[in-house]
């Protein structure tokens, strides 16, 4: 089976057209639509970047990985929200929205209540680690452990790899239960294969 590189790994040719001419479809149902897909597309594309310009063996990253992937895990947020929004659903259901999806299992929500929960921290107190992100923690995170230690940033569990999981799991939950409605059936199997991949 043809495969071609599509967000940084060997898709079927098939599906990834599929893909692509529906996210092509869904920019035309609305402006919030066209805007969801476009910022989905460019955080993929700049978050790609970001680990290739990063060098795995540097023991501290600089200030400036910090503050991008800070930016990252806030448009991650913003666009878990807006999602929402498309659907004409309020931002202040998006915990318990993720909480119940149909299509992420406990601990892959967990990891984008973990994202949302952190970018109160990341925006309000610069990612030091606080009494109210931990309370929050106990409060909505089920089956993800997080060891914190001591002077903590945030951003110490969320690693690179850890911000290209959470990219994946914002997408499945955007084209797999937000806007699964809008999608043909073709469409959705063609999703459910990609994510199901790997």
């Amino acid at each position: 089976m043809a495969t071609v590189r599509y967000h940084g790994r060997d898709v079927p040719v098939e599906i990834a057209n599929q893909i692509h001419l529906a996210k092509c479809r869904l920019k035309t149902l609305s402006k919030d639509h066209e805007v969801l897909v476009y910022e989905l597309e460019r955080l993929h594309r700049w978050t790609y970047k970001l680990i290739t310009d990063t060098p795995v063996t540097a023991p501290h990253h600089p200030d400036e990985y910090f503050l991008q992937m800070m930016s990252v895990h806030i448009l991650i947020v913003a666009l878990l929200e807006f999602s929402l929004k498309c659907v004409g659903k309020p931002k202040k259901e998006l915990l318990d929205c993720l909480r119940r999806s149909p299509v992420l299992d406990e601990l892959e929500a967990d990891w984008l209540i973990h994202t949302v929960l952190i970018r109160h921290t990341l925006v309000h107190n610069f990612g030091r680690l606080d009494s109210h992100l931990l309370n929050q923690e106990k409060k909505h995170i089920k089956k993800l452990k997080i060891h914190w230690g001591k002077g903590d940033s945030v951003l110490t569990t969320h690693v690179l790899e850890v911000s290209v999981l959470c990219l994946r799991l914002l997408e499945k939950f955007v084209f797999l239960d937000v806007l699964s409605k809008e999608l043909t059936d073709a469409e959705r199997q063609a999703f459910t294969e990609y994510f199901a991949t790997g």
